[in-house]
């Protein structure tokens, strides 16, 4: 059955990062899946990402999709896990 769908919530700053340079990361997704991976419209504010296919692939996409989110995340944030945005002048850093 390939009508099992899911939706992923990623930041909507992020939605560049799953589709990746010329698309090549979304398809690789794709590809490696084999689920149909729906981004919202650019001019849409939502941050949900929808994922049809068969169910075991579909949660293998989403798992992808939120770990590209996860390393993206990590990468802003200072090694003792304080966002420079939220606390620019800590220096227990």
């Amino acid at each position: 059955m390939n009508n099992y769908q899911s939706e992923v919530k990623i930041f909507k700053d992020f939605h560049k990062n799953i589709i990746g340079k010329g698309g090549a990361t979304i398809k690789k997704i794709r590809d490696e899946t084999n689920t149909r991976i729906d981004m919202p419209n650019v001019m849409n504010d939502s941050d949900s990402i929808k994922v049809t296919g068969k169910r075991a692939d579909v949660e293998k996409a989403v798992a992808m999709i939120e770990q590209i989110q996860k390393e993206l995340v990590g990468a802003f944030l200072f090694p003792c896990g304080i966002s420079p945005w939220l606390y620019p002048f800590d220096s227990r850093c």
